[in-house]
This record gives C-alpha cells, sequence and structure tokens, in this order.
C-alpha cells in the first residue's frame, strides 16, 4: 500500500465530499482553532440513546482549561472515562450494519460513561444542513453534497480544524500521534496551513473484470488502448458484450474511462489543468480526441445502446449475470452489491485499459475520504474522540475484515494478515502496482452544473442529440464562466 500511496502526489480539497460520505473545509479568513466548550449533558428529546449518560461525583474529569491541542495522553483518557453525550449523526451508508453494530458496541465499551445517540441517516438533504448551520444548531460531523458542497462551506467558515485531532496521541498507541499513523504522502486538506480532515482511506475509479470468463477463453487483462480493442473483438466473437456501464448517471464513464484516456494522451499536467477549470484544457485537442476515442468504441462493438437506458445499478447486475465480460465501476463495487453476487464469482479490479504503451502510467482517479467537524456543534471534543476512535488500528482493521476495504491510509493496519475477500486483494495489488498515478477528480463538487452538462453532452453525442463540435467550446465557456464567478469558491490545484 506505501508505494500507491506515495503515487497519490496530488493535494486536493476534501475529494470524499463528493458523494456526501463525509467532509471537510474551513473558514478562510479565521485561521486559529476555536476550543470547544462544552454543555452539561442532557437527556436527548430524539434519536436512539445507547448509554449510561447521569453524573457521578467521582468521575474523573479532563481538565478543561486545556484547548484541545494542549491535551495530553492522560487528558484524553480521562475524557474517555467521563460522563458524556454523543450525537452519532453519520452516514449509515459509511459502513455495512455489521461494522456499525461491532462500532457501537466497542465505542461504548470503551466510554463506559458516554451517552451516544444514534442519530445515523439514510438520505442527506442540503436544505436541512443549512439550516442547522442558519439557527446556530449544527451538528458534530460535517457532510456534503453537490448542493452544498464543502467548497461552498470553506466559504462560509462552518468547519473546524482538525490539526488537534492530527496532533493527539494515537488511540491505540499513545507514543505515536494520529498524524504518525498515517502514510507519508497521503494527500491533506489544507488551508492557510491548518488541516481540515482526517484521511482514512481512498475509493478509486476503474473496471471490473469477470477472472472465470477470462480464464476460461484464455483472455489476458490489458494494459494499453489496442489491447482492450483487441480484447473487446474477441469477447464479441463469444457471443458476449465486452463492457457494460450506466449512461444515466454520465459521471461513471467520465472518471472510470475517458478522464485517465484523457491523462494519457496529454499527460499528468493536462489531467491537472482541466481539474482546474482551465478553459485551454476543456477546448483542448486532448479534451476532443478523449471524447472521440471514447464514442467510438460503440463503433467497434465495445459497448451498445443498451447503456443509454440502464442504470448502474443494472450495469452491475448484469456483469454478475455474465451477461458483459467487464463492468465500469469503482472500489466499492463488492460492498454495494454484495446481496446479488452469486456465490463463487471471481472479479478483479483493474485500471482503465487506455495506455498508449505499456510504459505509460496508468491513470486511476482516485478520492480520499476523511472526517471533519463543525464548528460551533457544542460535541467539538466529543467528535474528535470518536474521530481519534475511528482512525484507530483497532477499527480499521475491523473495517478491511469485515466491510473488505483495502484501501486505507494507515500505516498500523497489517493487510497481509487481514481476511479480505478475493476482489478486495485484487484492489489492494492493482493500487500497489509501480505504474499507478492517481489523478483527482472533484469537479462535482467545484463546478457541478458545467460538468454534468458536460458528461451528459458526451452521452447526448451517442444518442444523437449533441455534437461534440458544440460540446467542446461549450463546456470550455461554461467552465471559465464558472472559474471567474466572484462567488465561486476555487481551491486550486498543485
Amino acid at each position: 500500500m506505501k508505494k500507491s500511496i506515495k503515487r497519490i502526489i496530488v493535494l486536493f480539497l476534501c475529494t470524499a465530499m463528493l458523494f456526501s460520505v463525509i467532509a471537510c473545509a474551513a473558514d478562510p479568513d479565521d485561521s486559529g482553532t476555536q476550543t470547544p466548550q462544552q454543555p452539561a449533558p442532557q437527556a436527548p428529546d430524539s434519536g436512539t440513546d445507547t448509554g449510561t449518560g447521569g453524573t457521578e461525583p467521582d468521575t474523573p474529569q479532563a481538565n478543561l482549561s486545556k484547548a484541545p491541542e494542549d491535551m495530553t495522553a492522560e487528558d484524553w483518557e480521562t475524557l474517555r472515562l467521563e460522563h458524556r453525550t454523543l450525537n452519532l449523526n453519520l452516514f449509515k451508508a459509511l459502513f455495512s450494519d455489521e461494522l456499525w453494530d461491532w462500532i457501537l458496541a466497542d465505542f461504548q465499551e470503551l466510554h463506559p460513561n458516554w451517552t451516544i445517540i444514534d442519530e445515523r441517516f439514510d438520505v442527506f438533504e442540503a436544505t436541512v444542513l443549512q439550516a442547522e448551520l442558519l439557527m446556530g444548531t449544527p451538528r458534530t460531523f460535517s457532510v456534503s453534497n453537490w448542493e452544498f458542497t464543502g467548497h461552498r462551506q470553506l466559504a462560509e467558515g462552518v468547519l473546524l480544524p482538525v490539526d488537534p485531532i492530527l496532533n493527539s496521541p494515537a488511540f491505540d498507541d499513545p507514543g505515536l500521534t494520529v498524524r504518525d499513523t498515517i502514510h507519508p504522502g497521503t494527500p491533506m486538506t489544507i488551508m492557510n496551513g491548518e488541516n481540515y480532515s482526517v484521511p482514512y482511506r481512498f475509493s478509486a475509479d476503474g473496471f471490473w473484470y469477470n477472472v472465470d470468463m477470462f480464464e476460461e477463453h484464455g483472455w489476458e487483462e490489458p494494459q494499453t488502448w489496442n489491447e482492450f480493442l483487441e480484447l473487446s473483438n474477441k469477447i464479441q466473437e463469444a457471443g458476449i458484450v465486452p463492457l457494460m456501464f450506466t449512461a444515466t448517471f454520465a459521471p461513471y464513464p467520465f472518471t472510470m474511462l475517458m478522464y485517465p484516456r484523457g491523462a494519457v494522451l496529454g499527460g499528468y499536467d493536462w489531467a491537472i489543468a482541466l481539474r482546474n477549470l482551465d478553459y485551454d484544457a476543456w477546448n483542448s485537442a486532448t479534451t476532443r480526441r478523449m471524447v472521440e476515442d471514447f464514442v467510438s468504441l460503440r463503433e467497434h462493438g465495445v459497448f451498445n445502446d443498451d447503456v443509454l437506458g440502464t442504470d448502474y445499478l443494472m450495469a452491475q447486475q448484469l456483469f454478475f449475470e455474465g451477461q458483459a465480460a467487464m463492468v465500469l465501476s469503482g472500489t466499492w463495487l463488492e460492498v454495494e452489491m454484495m446481496e446479488v453476487i452469486p456465490e463463487g464469482f471471481r472479479f478483479a479490479f483493474m485500471p482503465a485499459p487506455v495506455k498508449q504503451n505499456r510504459s505509460d502510467p496508468a491513470f486511476v482517479v482516485s478520492s480520499p475520504m476523511g472526517w471533519g467537524l463543525y464548528r460551533n456543534s457544542g460535541q467539538e471534543l466529543e467528535g474528535m474522540q470518536f474521530i481519534r476512535y475511528a482512525v484507530s488500528e483497532r477499527v480499521l482493521t475491523k473495517y478491511a475484515e469485515i466491510d473488505g476495504h483495502s484501501t486505507l491510509f494507515s500505516t498500523q493496519v497489517d493487510l497481509s494478515r487481514a481476511d479480505l475477500s478475493p476482489a478486495a486483494w485484487t484492489i489492494y495489488h492493482t493500487m500497489n502496482r509501480p505504474d499507478i498515478v492517481s489523478i483527482p477528480n472533484d469537479l462535482i463538487s467545484l463546478a457541478s452544473g458545467p460538468y454534468f452538462d458536460f458528461c451528459n453532452g458526451v452521452v447526448g453525442i451517442l444518442a444523437g442529440n449533441e455534437t461534440l463540435d458544440n460540446l467542446i467550446p461549450t463546456a470550455a465557456n461554461a467552465m471559465r464562466e464558472a472559474r471567474n464567478d466572484p462567488d465561486f469558491v476555487f481551491v486550486e490545484q498543485e
């Protein structure tokens, strides 16, 4: 894992916020770290109470005169035994039900006097979050989506620097800091010298292929564009659709195929310029060639018009039914589809086979995920403690074993001994390949309108209601307008 992490050489802002997983940002005009004010625990009027609550006169108390960044290992340990209340307002989809059950029980056991109010949710509504912030009653843990992006939350200054967490003693080993447990080279969210995310894993976009089908026919995993086309011809000759994906959510083919192809054609600098909404990059011959190459795949029979009316879950279902040899998806595929994957079905992850030559880099869109907190929630210190716990070796080891995630930033988890599925191991080995180079794509957060318009325009070319000559300059102008908007929150990609 360490090699792959070092190759994630770009530092970009909270890409994890794209799909409302967890978010982080900060007020660029406020560089100080706030000392959280701790209210007395109160009986909750909603949610599920999983703790004991109450107050005992002989319970040890942490030294609250200290700012969080000044707390010692002893202070954090004392905090663990205090009577505290934590509203756990997080996405249920962060973890499987099995892992959530373990986390809730384990955290409660380790914090016996805490009252944990279970407020996990299935759906995130940006308007509700905005109302909470306007009323001065923010939730504890930060969250966002393209309706209320992390970049916008950055501008509004509603999130808390997490350096006190990064510099605190590691939950499992007080001889290390939390920062020490994170792989060197991990993308960090930094603004004005402060961090706004505690990263713990990343997701990657790419291809999955049917291992049994490949082995039965003697097909090999392709790496180059020509190898991909040649293999697709062989798959068609066997009466099988080579590639399935959804075009109803148009960013899928962009992030998993087109963008890596463009990075091969234009180089890493082009990929960064495209992400930076650079007019010349969007209006370039590389961008035009990227779209042309993708559209040409239909002419080669790599995919057919079924993609136009297939949603992403159905596309993945068809793959697991053996109706397609490959499918576009991310490292989350197994977890997302585990209820319908046939027993014994073998499938493997690979980067998009879009190289010109085998010696070229294998570009993969990679999105780091991290924990963040809101300012003035009244539970800043409790939230910090939960995050220290959530990025600990004990939790991330369980995360790998139960949910099968092998794309972790932790230096403390020995994945070689983890009980990972065969599919998860293919992710691990792929992302450790020496040719893997990660590229960012937080366009859905930076400029969601123009980004969706462009991706849908590519699908429009397939459907016959858009032209390349119109799409490219239209997209370039829209990206330039978005970048020049005085209210637009832009974070330059390094």
